[in-house]
C-alpha cells in the first residue's frame, strides 16, 4: 500500500551507501499479533521520540471496530509486545505525519467497511489521544498526507473505491478538516473506475502536491493537478490526465527512480507485475507530463504493496529499489534499480501467509535498510534485518536543511547566492573522510561543486557552503551533500529546488470595456493583466497611480494595499475613481509583482480619468418656438467635451414616429451651428428636436460612455393658419377661429 510522502521523508531521509554488495537478510523474526487481527498496511515512523523507528499496522478483525497495533523499538530492531489503539471497520491503509505540528508522529487509516478515515494524535510514547473520524465516500482504500493549499498545516486525501472520488480533507493543524470530493474518472467515466491507491507528489513542479489514484477497475492512474494559481483545488474531469497502467493497478508510489530530479510513478498489477511510467520534466518540462516512458517487470502472483528501499550494489550509488509483496506465493521480491529505472530481481524471501503493504527503514541503527511486512493471513509482522556488511564501522550522516525541497518551506533558492545549512558528520568510532557539495541542473548531466572539505559539520545543522548563483540561469537543480568515512562508505542527501533568478512576468491593459486600447476610463477603472512568477512564493502584487505630471503612487484601493497569488490575464484590481475623488485628467497607473525573495517586475500604463459628462445644449430654436415654413432652418448651439467621441443632431414628430438625421459630428462645436434642418415638405405639426453627445470613455468596466441629451420642441407651420388648406390665410380660418372663440374653454 502507498505511504504519504510526508511519511515518507519522515522515515527514509538519507541512504547511507557502502562498498560492500547486498547480501541478504538475518533469519525473519515473526512479531506475533492477537489471533484474528489480520494486519493490512505497515508504515515506520518515530512514534515515541526516542530516534528509532516503530512499526504501526492496521489489522482487520471481526469485530465492529478494528485496530492499529503498534510496536516500539527497542533500538536494535527488536520490537515490544503490541499496543492496540481502536480505529473504523476494516482499516486498509495507513499514513503517518504531524498533523497538529507539536512535534509528535500521528496516525492515520482509511476505514473501509465504515466509509470514513480515523486519525489518532499521538502524545510522544507511543500512545494516542482519543480518535477523531471523518466521512469518506463509498468505500475508501487508500490514504496520503501533503500539503494540498500550502498553507503550512498537514491535508489528507482519501480514495473511494466504489464511487470513482477522492475527498481532500483541508487541515487547520488542530485535527479539525474541511473536505472536498472530486471525482477519478474523465468525462466519458471509463477511465477512472475503481481507485484502490492514493499518493501525492509535486509531478509538474510548481509547488502544490498533485494527487495520484490507481485504478483497478479501469488500468489506468488518474491525475489531479494541482491548480497552482489556487492551491487546494484541482483540474479533473475532461482537464484530468489517465495515464494507462497495465492490468489491474492495486498500489503505487511516487518516487525519482531515474535519479533525474523527476518523480516517477510506481504500479503493482494484480496481473503479475510491477509496472514504471517515468516523469520526463527535466527533459521536457510542461505543465501537465503525461508519464511517456514506462517499462514493467514480472514478478508473477499478485504484487499488493511495494515500498522504496535502497540495497547497496557494488557501485554505491544509492539508487531506490523496491521491495514488493507477494500475497499469492506468499513472499517478498527485491526490484534492484541500477540507476537509470532498470531494475532487475535479486531474489524472494518467504513470509507467512498474505503479506500485504510493506515499509522499509533502517532499524538496527546499523546504516542499511531493513524490512518489515505484515502478514494478513498469519496474523503476524515480519522483520527482515539486513545483514549487508558495514565495512570500517558507521556510516556518515549527512543532512541538507535549507533549502528544503521544492514546494515545502525553504524550497526555492533566491538569486544571486545563498548560505546552505545542515549536517555532514560520523557517529563515535567512525572515522570521518570528506564531504563534497555540489549541484546542477535537473537537464544538465555535469556536477558542480560547492564546496569539498575534510571538515565534519555537526548537529545542530550550521554552515556547508555557500552556493553562488551567478551566472546560473533560473529554474530546478538538484541539491546533493555526499559524505565519506576513512573506510569508504559514503551517505548521500539531495534536494530538489527552484532557483530563482528574477520576477517573471508583470503586464497590465487598462482592459475598460475588455478594449485593451482604450486610455479614458471613469468610474470603476478594471486593471487587467498578467502578474506571474513561476516559483518562489507567495507572490503579491500592488497596484497604485499618480497624475501623469508627477507626484506620489497611491493605491487604486486602499483597503487593498497589497494583493496576493498570481493572475493570469485577469482582473488585477478596480480603481474607483469617483468614490476617491479623482480629478479628471491624465494619470499613470504602476504595477509591482513581488516574489518570495523580493526580487520584482514592475509594469505602467497610461490613463485619462473622465468623469464629466459632455455639453449639449440647442440654443436655436428655443422650446415652444414657432417656426414659420422654410426650406432650411439653421439649429445653433453646443456640442463639446474634453474627450469628445460624436455627437447627433434629430428630429421626431409629425408624420415620423423615429428620430430623422439632420447633421452628426466628431469635433466640438461651441456655440455655433450644429446643422441645418430642411423643413420644406413638412406638414405644420409640432417637432423635436434631440442634440445627443458622446464621449470616447468606457464607464464601470464595461461599453458604456459618459452621454448628454438635449431636446428642444418646436412647432412648424403658420400661427394664423387654422383650418385646410394649410399655410393660406381665407375665411375657412375666420370661420374656425370665430368658433373656437365662442366656444370657451372647459
Amino acid at each position: 500500500m502507498h505511504k504519504a510522502p510526508l511519511t515518507l521523508a519522515i522515515l527514509c531521509g538519507a541512504a547511507a551507501t557502502t562498498l560492500a554488495a547486498f547480501d541478504g537478510f538475518a533469519p525473519r523474526v515473526d512479531l506475533a499479533l492477537p489471533s484474528g487481527y489480520s494486519p493490512t498496511d505497515s508504515v515506520l515512523v518515530d512514534l515515541d521520540n526516542d530516534a528509532d523507528l516503530d512499526i504501526a499496522v492496521t489489522c482487520f478483525t471481526s469485530g465492529t471496530l478494528d485496530y492499529i497495533a503498534v510496536f516500539l523499538n527497542n533500538g536494535d530492531g527488536t520490537f515490544a509486545t503490541p499496543l492496540t489503539t481502536r480505529v473504523g471497520n476494516s482499516p486498509t491503509a495507513i499514513a503517518a505525519a504531524d498533523i497538529n505540528l507539536d512535534g509528535d508522529m500521528d496516525l492515520l487509516c482509511a476505514n473501509r467497511d465504515t466509509d470514513d478515515f480515523s486519525l489518532r494524535l499521538g502524545n510522544g510514547d507511543g500512545t494516542f489521544q482519543n480518535e477523531i473520524f471523518r466521512a469518506a465516500g463509498d468505500r475508501p482504500q487508500g490514504i496520503a498526507v501533503a500539503d494540498f493549499n500550502l498553507d503550512g498545516a498537514p491535508d489528507v486525501v482519501v480514495c473511494n473505491e466504489f464511487d470513482d472520488t477522492v475527498t481532500v480533507y483541508f487541515g487547520d493543524a488542530t485535527g479539525v478538516f474541511s473536505a472536498t470530493t472530486y471525482t477519478t474518472n474523465n468525462q466519458e467515466g471509463n477511465l477512472g473506475h475503481g481507485p484502490r491507491d492514493v499518493a501525492a507528489n509535486d509531478l509538474n513542479f510548481d509547488g502544490a502536491p498533485d494527487i495520484i489514484t490507481a485504478n483497478t477497475s479501469s488500468n489506468h492512474a488518474t491525475i489531479l493537478y494541482n491548480i497552482a494559481g489556487a492551491p487546494g483545488t484541482f483540474f479533473f474531469g475532461e482537464f484530468g490526465a489517465f495515464i494507462p497502467t497495465g492490468d489491474g493497478p492495486i498500489a503505487l508510489l511516487s518516487d525519482d527512480l531515474g535519479n533525474d530530479g523527476d518523480p516517477d510513478l510506481t504500479f503493482c498489477l494484480t496481473s503479475g507485475a510491477v509496472y514504471n511510467r517515468f516523469n520526463e520534466y527535466s527533459s521536457n518540462p510542461v505543465a501537465f507530463p503525461t508519464f511517456p516512458t514506462f517499462n514493467s517487470v514480472t514478478t508473477g502472483g499478485r504484487p499488493i504493496g511495494a515500498a522504496l528501499a535502497d540495497f547497496d550494489d557494488l557501485e554505491a550509488d544509492g539508487d531506490r529499489d523496491l521491495v514488493i509483496a507477494d500475497e499469492v506465493n506468499d513472499r517478498i521480491l527485491i526490484l534492484q534499480n541500477n540507476g537509470n529505472a532498470v531494475f532487475t530481481n535479486i531474489g524472494a524471501w518467504a513470509t507467512p501467509a498474505s503479506p500485504q503493504g510493506p515499509s522499509a527503514g533502517d532499524l538496527d541503527a546499523d546504516g542499511d535498510d531493513d524490512i518489515i511486512v505484515p502478514n494478513f493471513s498469519g496474523d503476524s509482522v515480519s522483520v527482515f534485518l539486513n545483514t549487508t556488511t558495514v565495512v570500517g564501522g558507521p556510516a556518515p550522516i549527512v543532512r541538507i536543511d535549507d533549502p528544503g525541497d521544492y514546494g515545502a518551506s525553504g524550497g526555492c533558492v533566491c538569486g544571486p547566492e545563498m548560505t546552505v545549512t545542515g549536517v555532514a558528520t560520523i557517529p563515535a568510532g567512525g572515522l570521518f573522510e570528506r564531504y563534497v557539495l555540489d549541484y546542477r541542473r535537473t537537464d544538465v548531466a555535469t556536477w558542480t561543486t560547492i564546496r569539498d572539505t575534510t571538515d565534519q559539520v555537526p548537529e545542530p545543522g550550521n554552515d556547508l557552503g555557500t552556493w553562488n548563483l551567478a551566472g546560473n540561469p533560473e529554474g530546478i537543480y538538484i541539491l546533493r551533500l555526499t559524505a565519506t568515512s576513512a573506510s569508504g562508505i559514503t551517505a548521500t542527501d539531495q534536494t530538489v529546488v527552484w532557483v530563482s533568478q528574477f520576477y517573471n512576468t508583470a503586464d497590465i491593459d487598462i482592459a475598460a470595456g475588455y478594449l485593451s486600447s482604450t486610455t479614458v476610463a471613469g468610474r470603476n477603472i478594471c486593471i487587467d493583466g498578467t502578474i506571474n512568477d513561476d516559483a518562489c512564493g507567495s507572490n503579491t502584487y500592488t497596484v497604485d497611480y499618480r497624475p501623469a505630471v508627477g507626484g506620489t503612487y497611491q493605491p487604486v484601493d486602499p483597503s487593498v494595499p497589497v494583493y496576493g497569488g498570481d493572475r493570469l490575464n485577469d482582473l488585477l484590481a478596480i480603481w474607483n475613481t469617483t468614490s476617491l475623488g479623482v480629478p479628471d485628467g491624465d494619470y499613470v497607473i504602476r504595477v509591482i509583482g513581488t516574489n518570495g525573495c523580493g526580487q520584482t517586475a514592475s509594469d505602467f500604463q497610461s490613463v485619462t480619468v473622465d468623469n464629466t459628462p459632455p455639453v449639449a445644449e440647442i440654443t436655436g430654436p428655443t422650446n415652444c418656438f414657432w417656426i414659420d415654413p422654410d426650406d432650411l432652418i439653421a439649429v445653433k448651439g453646443t456640442a463639446s467635451d474634453a474627450n469628445l467621441g460624436s455627437w447627433t443632431l434629430e428630429f421626431t414628430g409629425g408624420p415620423f414616429n423615429d428620430w430623422e438625421p439632420i447633421n452628426s459630428g466628431t469635433t466640438n462645436v461651441i456655440k455655433n451651428v450644429l446643422g441645418e434642418w430642411d423643413t420644406s415638405g413638412l406638414p405644420p405639426c409640432a417637432y423635436t428636436l434631440r442634440l445627443r453627445v458622446h464621449d470616447t470613455s468606457r464607464l464601470s468596466c464595461g461599453t458604456s460612455s459618459w452621454r448628454t441629451d438635449f431636446l428642444a420642441t418646436v412647432n412648424l407651420g403658420c400661427r394664423a393658419d387654422l383650418a385646410e388648406p394649410f399655410q393660406v390665410l381665407d375665411l375657412a380660418d375666420i370661420a374656425v377661429f370665430v368658433e373656437s372663440f365662442t366656444a370657451g374653454c372647459p
